[in-house]
C-alpha cells in the first residue's frame, strides 16, 4: 500500500468513497446529485471541499482503498460555494448541503477519512492521519482538528490513539460530532 498526494485521474474514485460519508451524515439529496455535483466543481473550481488537490490517498496496484480531504479553516467559507452553485443552476437545490461550521480557528481541517470496506482495519487510517501530520508540519501548521461521529467509536478509538484530544462539540445536520485537535508542535 502507497500513501500519496491524490491526482486528477483519482477524482472519480475519491468521491465515490465520500459516498460513505454522505450515506453516514443522513444529507438529504440523493447520493448520486450529490457526487455528480461534486465531480462539476472539482473540474471548475480547485477551491472545492473534494477536489483532488485537498486529497490524499491510500492505494494499491490502481485500486484506491481509502482517503483523506483537509483544507485550512481559513478556506471553510469558500469550499463549497462552486458545489452549491451547480446544486442550484442543475437541480433546483438552493439549500446549504453543509451550513455548519466544521472547523475551529487556527487548524488545518481534516474534512473527511474514508478507507473502503473490504480495506479496513489494515492500518489504512493510521497511515493517512502520519502523511496528513507530515503535510502540515511541512506546511508550518500547528494544529490539525477533525470531528468524530460521536456513534463511531472505532474512529474515535483511531484518533485518540494517535494523539487527538477532545477539543469541544459540534452539531452537523442534527448529528453529534466531538471536535478533536492534535497539537503539532507537541509531536
Amino acid at each position: 500500500m502507497k500513501i500519496r498526494k491524490a491526482s486528477q485521474d483519482d477524482q472519480r474514485a475519491i468521491l465515490d468513497l465520500e459516498r460513505y460519508i454522505f450515506r453516514d451524515m443522513g444529507i438529504e439529496l440523493d447520493e448520486n446529485k450529490l457526487v455528480h455535483a461534486y465531480q462539476l466543481a472539482a473540474q471548475q473550481d480547485d477551491r472545492t471541499r473534494y477536489h483532488f488537490s485537498r486529497a490524499l490517498v491510500a492505494s494499491q496496484r490502481e485500486n484506491i482503498l481509502g482517503v483523506l480531504f483537509a483544507y485550512s479553516n481559513e478556506d471553510e467559507a469558500s469550499v463549497d460555494l462552486t458545489f452549491q452553485k451547480i446544486l442550484a443552476d442543475q437541480y433546483g437545490y438552493r439549500k446549504p448541503v453543509f451550513p455548519d461550521r466544521e472547523s475551529f480557528e487556527h487548524e488545518l481541517y481534516i474534512d473527511s477519512i474514508v478507507v473502503s470496506e473490504n480495506a479496513r482495519g489494515q492500518g489504512i487510517g493510521h497511515g493517512l492521519l502520519s502523511a496528513a501530520k507530515e503535510m502540515a508540519l511541512s506546511n508550518g501548521e500547528e494544529v490539525l482538528g477533525l470531528n468524530v461521529d460521536l456513534k463511531n467509536p472505532r474512529a474515535h478509538k483511531l484518533y485518540e490513539g494517535f494523539g487527538f484530544k477532545q477539543a469541544g462539540h459540534v452539531k452537523l445536520l442534527e448529528h453529534n460530532y466531538q471536535h478533536m485537535q492534535l497539537q503539532l508542535s507537541k509531536c
